[in-house]
């Protein structure tokens, strides 16, 4: 609830600053997701 609140403020104050925070947010969690797997691939060479 709280959060909606928050992000819906800034999103009304500065539309175009959100959306490069919202893509940001995205490329990391897209690079999170591929570190997690190359380590999962590690981790199973290692066994």
């Amino acid at each position: 609830m709280l959060t909606s609140t928050i992000t819906s403020f800034f999103a009304g104050r500065n539309k175009s600053q959100y959306r490069d925070l919202k893509v940001r947010l995205t490329k990391i969690e897209q690079q999170n997701e591929e570190l997690k797997n190359s380590l999962d691939d590690l981790k199973k060479k290692l066994k």
